[in-house]
């Protein structure tokens, strides 16, 4: 066969070839578009350069609620004036052939309904389209939607829960802080009034009243503790303390109404416990008082035992076990488990017969665990009961401060005062001007000075036989202006005094490491402080004595009348600086003059969100007025201190609404004053 032939024969076998694989290009490509409109998700392509739609199976148009492909391809067509983008092209001008993405997206149906959309998009190899995926997603979406205004919900209830809580606590610690200001003046004219009865009645009267009064402010403190329990602001405040000392006074709280009931009181102390201890020492005799008294309450014969026993030692480290056994009516196996929980007791009847509201054995139980240790009972009904309880503390020396005593008895403050050259450091005049009366009305010659450096100033220029320094002040606080003056050679053995508003918080031991002797707590009562002064300072032998007992007679009507509308308690302060009417005055007006300033200071610092000289100045208005009796005044500025100290910002501008407008109507009284001289 010759060559020609040879070539016609291939070429008819090549032809043969390239129609057998057109049939299977067409037959793949029918298979092809058979699969796009079956498939059950929207299939389509697109021209990459501009994104327009070139192909859609039947699941894409249905999708979108057009009537055929050419139909969506309308629908789809891109608008750059009007901004609309099915898929806009300069998102994928980077995709690389074979690069997939999948992103969502918020489009719309033929009928203007919008719906989201899930989209994988793939750029092709060798081909100028792009061919993507679509599903319909905005089931999912409203469920995401919803589970996230669910989850934002739920943390907003969370928070506001939280929110009122803080809020709750925060409102009852003001309250009972409130409550308690007149309540220790009832206690304390209480005592004044038992003091001068002649009368067994009146005596009797005077002491249910006390009786009364210091189980309302048993209550109060209760409450006062659950509230800081449930904010975690129940801090501990350590110091050097003697054990045995500490029961003796716990017991001596208790044995008269052991002795009344005729109930025997025992205390078994293990001798191997250190002479002094480094704890808490006010919440540990808080505990003990708590346990005793409910012993000698449910107690009706028998007795009551304490046991203090050295359960652990290592080294410094030591676990006191303390245990209250009593004879009492026991605890109804039933409530054993809920003991320990606020507000129980036993049953009703027991809270009726008894008083009391189960709240100092769930104070007791946080207590001790903040100490370290762990609380328990055995008891049976009718059979009495066994309070346990372990403390964590530390080995410690004596801080002088333990030996603290009350002057003796028959002392009179007066005579002991009588020659005393005092230093008085403290930042708010008006504090300054009450303890400067005092003492003077003691026979005490008083210098005064506004802050730290001022006092150092002073000590170097004339000697002092005693110094009481506050504790918080600006510039140069108690704590370092006390250092410094320790640090001088003729300071090194004179009596300084520490002043707070809150002794506790301000943790004694820091007060004591400083350098003083002792702290007294604001406002400082008149009694309180010369007891403290006569016990620190021993006065030279040729002391004269001087009648301090001199009182100026009053026209109690006249006083009665101009009294009522007066925003501040004027006969209580009036007494409580000895009737002298003048001093009274000039203290009032003084502290006039100084709310007008502090207001301005207060309304400036607001401007410049300045929250430390906020709390300052208002911490300082509050001290006035409470030793003022101003009770609207002090309680406006308490609600600012407090809102500066915890940081609310949002809330101060309402409550200097509030406490400018208090302000105004203290001043508008300032001319009456006139008619008091």
């Amino acid at each position: 066969m010759d060559d020609k032939a040879i070539n016609e024969l291939e070429r008819r076998r090549l032809q043969r070839q390239m129609f057998a694989l057109e049939d299977e290009k067409e037959a793949v490509e029918a298979r092809y578009k058979y699969l796009l409109q079956q498939a059950r998700v929207g299939l389509f392509t697109l021209t990459a350069d501009d994104c327009r739609l070139h192909d859609a199976n039947s699941e894409m148009i249905g999708l979108f609620l057009c009537d055929d492909l050419e139909d969506l391809k309308l629908h789809l067509m891109p608008h750059p004036e009007d901004q609309f983008y099915f898929i806009n092209p300069r998102h994928f001008a980077n995709l690389h052939p074979g690069e997939a993405v999948s992103f969502s997206l918020h489009t719309f149906r033929k009928n203007g309904d919008s719906f989201w959309a899930r989209i994988i998009l793939q750029s092709l190899v060798d081909r100028d389209m792009l061919e993507g995926i679509i599903t319909d997603i905005s089931e999912q979406v409203k469920a995401d939607s919803e589970l996230r205004k669910a989850i934002v919900r739920a943390e907003q209830a969370q928070q506001e829960a939280e929110e009122a809580n803080n809020a709750k606590s925060r409102f009852l610690a003001n309250i009972s802080h409130e409550i308690r200001t007149p309540l220790n003046g009832i206690i304390g004219f209480t005592e004044i009034l038992m003091a001068s009865q002649d009368s067994p009645e009146g005596l009797l009267y005077a002491e249910k009243i006390l009786n009364e009064s210091e189980s309302l402010m048993t209550l109060i403190n209760q409450l006062l503790d659950i509230s800081k329990i449930e904010a975690n602001q129940l801090e501990l405040n350590n110091n050097s303390f003697s054990l045995k000392q500490l029961i003796d006074e716990a017991i001596s709280f208790i044995r008269l109404r052991a002795r009344n009931k005729g109930l025997k009181l025992s205390v078994d102390y293990d001798n191997r416990i250190p002479g002094f201890l480094w704890s808490d020492s006010y919440r540990l005799r808080q505990v003990l008082l708590n346990l005793l008294s409910n012993a000698v309450k449910f107690t009706s014969k028998g007795g009551i035992d304490l046991k203090a026993v050295l359960e652990a030692e290592d080294g410094p480290s030591l676990v006191i076990r303390f245990e209250v056994k009593d004879t009492g009516i026991g605890i109804p196996e039933e409530m054993h488990k809920s003991i320990f929980e606020s507000f129980v007791q036993a049953d009703t009847s027991i809270s009726r017969r008894y008083g009391g509201t189960g709240l100092g054995i769930t104070i007791s139980r946080e207590l001790v665990n903040i100490m370290g240790g762990r609380i328990w009972f055995t008891s049976a009904e009718g059979e009495g009961s066994t309070f346990c309880f372990t403390i964590r503390c530390q080995k410690a020396r004596s801080s002088g401060a333990e030996e603290r005593r009350a002057p003796a008895a028959g002392i009179d403050p007066a005579r002991s005062l009588t020659g005393m050259r005092a230093l008085v450091v403290e930042d708010y005049p008006t504090n300054r001007e009450i303890v400067q009366h005092h003492l003077e009305s003691a026979g005490c010659e008083t210098d005064l000075a506004r802050n730290g450096l001022v006092a150092l100033s002073m000590v170097q220029e004339k000697s002092y036989d005693i110094i009481l320094m506050d504790v918080h002040m600006p510039r140069m606080d108690g704590m370092e202006a006390t250092r410094r003056i320790r640090g001088m050679e003729e300071y090194r053995d004179i009596p300084i005094i520490g002043m707070t508003a809150n002794v506790l918080s301000s943790n004694q031991e820091e007060c004591w490491s400083a350098g003083m002797n002792d702290v007294l707590t604001k406002p400082l009562r008149k009694k309180e402080l010369l007891d403290t002064m006569g016990f620190w300072y021993s006065p030279d032998s040729s002391s004269d004595q001087e009648d301090q007992d001199s009182r100026i007679e009053e026209d109690s009507g006249k006083e009665q009348d101009n009294e009522k509308a007066l925003p501040l308690d004027y006969k209580g302060f009036l007494e409580e600086m000895d009737g002298d009417r003048e001093a009274v005055n000039e203290i009032i007006l003084g502290f006039m003059d100084n709310l007008v300033l502090q207001s301005g200071t207060i309304e400036k610092a607001i401007g410049k969100k300045d929250l430390t000289v906020i709390h300052r100045e208002a911490h300082s208005i509050k001290g006035g007025a409470l030793n003022l009796g101003a009770t609207d005044l002090a309680s406006w500025s308490l609600a600012l201190e407090k809102a500066a100290m915890e940081g609310f910002s949002d809330i101060i501008p309402h409550l200097f609404v509030k406490l400018r407008k208090s302000i105004s109507e203290f001043l508008s009284c300032r001319d009456r004053f006139s008619s008091f001289v």
